[in-house]
């Protein structure tokens, strides 16, 4: 598994609780542009339109060599689960208030994929605890060396 995109604010924002992993539907310059590691999912989220899941501000920059066939960089991309992985997130979604969000786009089998989280956001008070943990578990290491 390569990892090529990776959001690091999701674990620092959210309470991840569970994990999914989906397809994506992409263009043949989203995916030379995302082999090469481009693309950025700070902002990305996942929303539900006519029972299909929907990935927004997955922004994938043009790819250099794609010339005029190249992707719009905001364009919204589909994502492919089985209907009844589909159901359940969106069911969760509803009855628990959850947000799904995007961690990372990898390369599994020629194929790319998306893992989602189905995520609870964290008050400020949980993010300084994990500012303070992480904190002292560096400091805990830098003894230990």
């Amino acid at each position: 598994m390569l990892i090529l995109v990776n959001n690091p604010k999701a674990k620092y924002d959210y309470h991840l609780m569970e994990s999914y992993c989906a397809g994506i539907v992409l263009k043949g310059s989203e995916v030379k542009a995302l082999s090469l590691g481009q693309g950025s999912l700070k902002e990305a989220y996942v929303f539900v339109k006519n029972n299909e899941l929907f990935l927004e501000q997955f922004t994938i920059p043009p790819y250099s060599f794609a010339g005029p066939l190249n992707h719009a960089s905001d364009r919204i991309k589909k994502l492919l689960l089985n209907k009844h992985e589909i159901k359940q997130i969106i069911n969760k979604k509803q009855q628990q208030s959850l947000s799904v969000i995007p961690s990372k786009v990898f390369f599994r089998n020629g194929k790319i994929k998306v893992e989602i989280w189905l995520a609870k956001p964290k008050k400020k008070f949980d993010k300084r605890e994990t500012i303070k943990k992480k904190t002292i578990r560096r400091e805990l290491e830098a003894e230990y060396r």
